[in-house]
């Protein structure tokens, strides 16, 4: 429960980021094993981030927003070493939704990690097949892919598949869902004692858009999966649609 309120507490003091280490290969080489840990983690981590509702924006629609990540790191596990020992990953993002025809958005996304040269790039594709109604909530289906740029141990890819769902309240949308990430890690340190490897992460998320003015939104999202790090996020948006 600390950690679990330190991390909402440094996630909305986003002006004051998390002191940050790149991600290199520890004193002792990372075994296969070890490394696909890693990847799993890893691409848990910087994997296209779900900060929305259920909802199309419509073909008129859109949402572009700037957020921030925070990720908290297990003592003694891969990632953790990779990092040198650091408790926290920060990452600072863009991201941008466009509505498209027949309830379908299309998205990218570029984040970096703070006081580093390690980022991540990807995008999304969401299907809404179910309308918010006056009792029925809006469910929708979800494709992300990201790449990892500049990190020293791996090159990272993430496919995600995910169903969420969301509820169009005034002034709130809190949304949740579902979702499989597979991670392929190909290292690229002489330091890392592994080949390629394939890493594979069910995880479920929670969070909420607030809408206090027209066309703006703040979003905060959790996310979590076993045996990984536990993840938050704040987003400040601006856009039009995506509320039936």
């Amino acid at each position: 429960m600390k950690r679990f309120l330190l991390a909402l507490g440094l996630t909305a003091v986003t002006a004051t980021p998390v002191p940050a280490d790149p991600i290199a290969p520890p004193e002792t080489p990372f075994s296969s094993g070890e490394f696909k840990d890693l990847a799993r983690d890893l691409g848990h981590v910087m994997s296209f981030p779900t900060f929305d509702h259920a909802n199309s924006y419509g073909l008129l629609g859109f949402d572009v927003g700037i957020g921030y990540r925070l990720s908290l790191l297990d003592a003694d596990t891969p990632h953790w070493r990779a990092t040198g020992g650091q408790e926290f990953m920060n990452m600072g993002f863009v991201r941008a939704v466009k509505g498209l025809p027949a309830d379908i958005d299309v998205g990218l996304m570029y984040g970096h990690r703070i006081a580093e040269d390690e980022g991540v790039a990807g995008g999304e594709l969401r299907w809404n097949f179910l309308g918010d109604g006056i009792v029925l909530p809006a469910i929708g289906a979800r494709a992300a892919y990201t790449q990892t740029i500049g990190l020293e141990v791996a090159t990272l890819h993430t496919a995600s598949v995910q169903v969420h769902i969301s509820k169009d309240l005034p002034f709130i949308i809190p949304f949740g869902g579902i979702g499989y990430t597979l991670t392929v890690g190909d290292p690229d340190s002489a330091a890392v004692a592994a080949k390629e490897v394939y890493a594979h992460m069910p995880h479920v998320w929670a969070g909420a858009k607030i809408t206090p003015f027209p066309f703006l939104g703040i979003t905060l999202q959790g996310q979590y999966a076993v045996d990984a790090p536990l993840t938050f996020g704040l987003q400040v948006s601006a856009g039009i649609g995506g509320e039936d």
